[in-house]
């Protein structure tokens, strides 16, 4: 099966290159742009809410502020490259985690699941080639920071490792993530409560301490001044209600959410197997892990699919092992015939699906505003004007995102085209951005010259006028 795990690898890198874009905006705004400011390249007044509020952990920004640093001693001044750089560092420390942490429950599998060639086969596919692994473990966002660097600690754990080296791990993927702590404070308990080894408690913390000292330091850098970004953010979002100004849903919008966001009818079978795992092994130290993280936040009125996206580097082990249970388990056993009855059938569409989309997502941008502005970046030079009609790539939520912005270029949002001011230099160039629904192609003054959609995609199937309603962008050139 090495083979495979190679494949994972080459998909990773693959995907580090082509997966342009940020899954949400934070990943982009509250981590580059802050990186930006420390290099005193953007107004403070564009960044995000939450820089005056310090409610941001600095770790993440500081890496990109280093990369920027080093790529500038190294003439590495494109910000897409450099924003390739950071995927790559996220891929290897995702794929270093899912690879170590499969060694890992391979040497210390208290239930015997990866010794059986089936089984431990399921895992390698599902745990190195399922879509959502590659896609997820590129982004340098602080879910994927969080989830890697907790899941390298539980496998420093598994290893028999000191548990100095485990709390620092840890501390480091909440000081990148906050609510990590519900994972962290589970695993705690399980040590005191289940396995009763109360003395490695101490250097647990001591390592948990470390990592808090890291983060301050980092907060301290971004801010200028001694916060304590952690209580800021609990302050700001739960005890202040920020958080629920952004939209609160029911306890069940994880499950619902997540059965489409999974591949139904999988995506079924996925999530009563996860209930089903903490069903039957309610000792298991998974269990003890995921439940009050995933308690938490169906409790928490606002929610958003990415934020338990750390417990998906758990979902392969808890998949496989509740089918070998079904599989080994007397009263399980007509669960377990009717499921074998349907395994070539599920197994080869499951397969296909995950392929169609691991393929999908390793070599396709994740949103169309970064390769728009990619597009201006790489063809706009000193004294070309830019201008946004009626909307801009560059500004989301408010929030303007300057880490992609060309200097000596002018990027101006328009209302009409009668504000554009036609009268440049010989030399320069015009272009306008407009969002794909506002078409531009009969005015014979300007020429089409990157479509995020390909044209005929939008003149025939653009249903329910989805395309007014995306992220999609045209940009067109003055004719001269």
């Amino acid at each position: 099966m090495k083979k495979y795990i190679y494949s994972s690898a080459l998909l990773f890198i693959i995907a580090s290159i082509y997966s342009v874009g940020y899954f949400h905006p934070d990943e982009h705004f509250q981590i580059l742009e802050f990186a930006l400011y420390k290099l005193n390249s953007t107004n403070p007044n564009n960044l995000a809410w939450e820089f005056a509020a310090t409610i941001r952990p600095g770790v993440q920004p500081f890496i990109a502020y280093a990369v920027l640093k080093v790529g500038g001693v190294l003439g590495i001044t494109n910000p897409f490259v450099i924003a390739i750089i950071l995927r790559l560092l996220s891929a290897i420390l995702s794929f270093g985690t899912i690879l170590y942490l499969y060694k890992a429950l391979l040497r210390n599998d208290k239930l015997q699941v990866l010794q059986h060639p089936k089984f431990n086969n399921a895992y390698i596919l599902l745990a190195f080639l399922s879509w959502y692994v590659v896609f997820l473990g590129v982004r340098f966002s602080s879910e994927t920071w969080g989830m890697a660097l907790f899941g390298l600690g539980i496998a420093i754990w598994l290893r028999h490792k000191p548990f100095w080296l485990v709390g620092l791990l840890m501390g480091l993927s909440f000081v990148c993530r906050f609510q990590m702590v519900f994972m962290i404070a589970g695993f705690g308990i399980y040590l005191l409560c289940i396995l009763k080894q109360w003395k490695v408690i101490l250097p647990l913390v001591l390592g948990f301490c470390m990592a808090l000292v890291v983060g301050s330091l980092a907060d301290y850098w971004l801010y200028g001044k001694w916060v304590f970004t952690a209580y800021n953010y609990f302050f700001e979002n739960i005890i202040a209600g920020k958080a629920a100004n952004f939209g609160t849903y029911p306890w069940y919008f994880y499950i619902v959410r997540n059965i489409g966001f999974g591949l139904p009818p999988f995506s079924i079978f996925i999530i009563v197997s996860v209930f089903a795992f903490f069903y039957i092994y309610p000792k298991h130290w998974l269990t003890w892990v995921v439940v009050p993280f995933l308690l938490v936040h169906f409790i928490v009125g606002h929610k958003e699919v990415r934020f338990i996206f750390p417990m998906l580097l758990y979902l392969p082990y808890i998949l496989v092992g509740v089918v070998h249970t079904l599989r080994t388990t007397h009263k399980y056993h007509n669960i377990y015939i009717v499921l074998y009855k349907i395994k070539n059938w599920a197994v080869t569409t499951y397969i296909t699906l995950q392929l169609i989309m691991l393929l999908f997502t390793s070599f396709t941008a994740i949103n169309y505003t970064v390769p728009t502005q990619q597009y201006i970046y790489n063809n706009c030079t000193t004294n070309d004007k830019v201008y946004c009609l009626t909307k801009s790539p560059y500004v989301e939520g408010g929030n303007v995102a300057a880490f992609y912005q060309k200097q000596n270029v002018l990027i101006q949002t328009i209302a009409n085209l009668n504000e554009i001011d036609t009268n440049i230099q010989t030399n320069a160039n015009l272009y306008i951005i407009a969002p794909s629904s506002n078409q531009l192609l009969n005015n014979k003054q300007y020429t089409l010259c990157y479509n995020s959609l390909p044209q005929w995609v939008v003149a025939n199937f653009n249903y329910n006028n989805w395309v007014q309603r995306s992220n999609t962008w045209c940009v067109y050139k003055l004719a001269k």
